[in-house]
């Protein structure tokens, strides 16, 4: 199994996952489940992470998190463990609890993104999925609120008596009670998972750029992957925004090509081209005719500076399609 990315600094904020082996219901008893919760306590007691928000099911739990310290890695590799063997001590058992390492996923401190993924785990346990969507089952949702293996009841409060509880994102949502009301009523229940960037961030445009800068400093092969795949994903975004610039198709090619230094190899595979030759063809193709034309060449030119100088515009706010971000 590849080892997952871990970006830490300061103050992050992070969602945190781990299911049980082969989907088996570990945290299924109370007393599992508060032997889980008092291992995390004392991860949070030693690390000094706060804990903003958790839910703990049969087969798998959830938390939303913040590092202080950047420390994630430490913290919860030291949980994970603490909490397995102690499960497998009081079952008499061996072997992994956890189907692999925790999963992590950045949020951006107060975006509509956290507040999506505290509704969502919040709103976990009385879901189910029907013909790969989930949905929310009537039955369950009067226990919600007196659960005691979840955050719900102290956000639908306002308040806790839990000193390790942290409810500073409470703020996020105005009003939490109105909130999950709505989503009751309308059964539409909060996605942010399908917003997910590249696996790891779910936050805007601006957020996601100062991960992949934070990303270069890791010369590992999962993270070096991860910047290639967001660098593609910048290019998409690139041709999308030369195409409002100038639909002229080998105009798209020469700027991804000459400006934005995507590989001939690539742009052929992408464009149909039988290989990268033909692209150096295009490119010279296009530098003849702007040396002939001296409009042409402005209209390059004009491009050019606006493609140039880091990265592309942030693409939320300029009305782009968010499947490009």
């Amino acid at each position: 199994m590849a080892r997952p990315i871990r970006i830490e600094f300061q103050n992050a904020c992070y969602h945190i996952a781990a299911r049980g082996n082969a989907r088996q219901p570990v945290l299924k008893s109370d007393h599992s489940r508060q032997l889980l919760l008092n291992s995390l306590l004392e991860a949070r007691d030693r690390f000094g992470f706060l804990l903003h928000a958790y839910a703990l099911l049969d087969d798998h739990f959830h938390l939303v998190i913040s590092t202080p310290q950047a420390n994630l890695s430490r913290a919860f590799g030291w949980f994970q463990t603490t909490f397995s063997l102690r499960y497998n001590r009081r079952h008499k058992s061996t072997g992994h609890v956890f189907a692999g390492r925790f999963k992590s996923h950045l949020l951006e401190p107060g975006s509509p993104q956290l507040q999506d993924v505290i509704l969502s785990i919040h709103l976990n346990p009385i879901t189910r999925r029907r013909y790969g969507k989930k949905v929310i089952v009537p039955a369950k949702i009067p226990a919600l609120a007196s659960s005691p293996w979840s955050s719900h009841a102290d956000y639908l409060a306002g308040r806790t008596d839990k000193p390790w509880l942290d409810l500073s994102p409470l703020d996020l949502f105005g009003n939490y009670p109105a909130r999950i009301g709505d989503i009751l009523s309308s059964q539409f229940l909060p996605d942010p998972w399908s917003q997910v960037k590249r696996g790891l961030i779910l936050g805007g445009p601006r957020f996601i750029e100062k991960i992949s800068t934070l990303m270069t400093q890791k010369p590992g092969r999962q993270e070096q992957s991860w910047l290639r795949q967001h660098s593609q994903e910048q290019s998409r975004a690139r041709a999308f925004l030369i195409g409002q610039l100038n639909p002229d198709p080998e105009i798209e090619i020469w700027a991804r090509a000459k400006i934005c230094g995507e590989r001939g190899t690539d742009l052929a595979r992408e464009k149909g081209y039988a290989d990268g030759s033909a692209i150096t063809h295009l490119l010279k193709r296009v530098d003849l005719r702007a040396a002939n034309d001296p409009h042409f060449a402005q209209e390059l030119e004009r491009i050019g500076s606006l493609l140039q100088g880091g990265s592309p515009p942030p693409l939320a706010e300029e009305g782009l399609p968010v499947a490009l971000l």
